[in-house]
């Protein structure tokens, strides 16, 4: 009876939870693991590694684009190439937002992980146990740090690419007598290089985010 009580009570609490949670401004998910006793350092990991899946989605949607690319520039109606270019445009578009939306969440957790860590080294009454630390604070922060750039260099890049697929339709758009067969076949081209770089890249920074996530652990 007493289970049942329980497990009653959890349904019923459960709607004003998720209320509560989705009111806020960080990721529910890391708010209701933190709310059932998860550690910030695993918080703080987790939304890394978050980001990390956030890329390799963007990854397989720009691959897909420029696969899709070729054989939407080749189409003679431009009004419809226009529209499949700007689709094209907006399912990229829709990754990058998620990339920086975790990006943003990593963010917010690191504030609380690292608020947390430093009040632990001012209670810390032994002083080489301090020190060390400290040492270990200042290294994994020097790795956020530098993790962050590594963030805003690859956002640039995807929105490099972005803009690129824009610019296509816009120039469909606007100069449709410019559409030759010949310049479709070379902004493809150029589309499918750029992104081709551009996989390589990312691949090269979820590799970086699995080694800060782990280091963190």
């Amino acid at each position: 009876m007493k289970n049942h009580y329980n497990f009653l009570t959890w349904i019923l609490t459960l709607p004003v939870l998720i209320i509560y949670l989705t009111g806020c401004q960080t990721t529910p998910y890391y708010q209701i693991r933190g709310l059932f006793g998860a550690e910030n350092r695993e918080l703080m990991a987790d939304s890394v590694r978050g980001i990390g899946d956030s890329l390799y989605d963007a990854s397989d949607e720009f691959q897909a684009a420029s696969m899709e690319a070729n054989n939407i520039l080749a189409i003679q109606n431009n009004q419809e190439k226009y529209d499949q270019l700007m689709g094209l445009y907006k399912d990229c578009k829709s990754e990058i937002e998620t990339v920086k939306s975790r990006v943003q969440t990593m963010k917010e957790m690191s504030g609380e992980f690292f608020k947390e860590w430093r009040g632990e080294i001012r209670k810390i009454s032994s002083e080489s146990l301090k020190n060390e630390s400290q040492k270990k604070y200042d290294q994994t922060y020097k790795k956020y740090s530098a993790f962050l750039e590594d963030m805003a260099k690859t956002d640039a890049k995807l929105n490099e690419s972005l803009g690129l697929i824009y610019d296509q339709a816009i120039s469909v758009k606007h100069n449709p007598e410019d559409q030759s067969s010949e310049k479709s076949k070379a902004d493809a081209a150029k589309i499918e290089s750029n992104i081709k770089k551009l996989t390589s890249e990312i691949k090269d920074a979820t590799k970086k985010t699995d080694k800060f996530a782990s280091s963190i652990n």
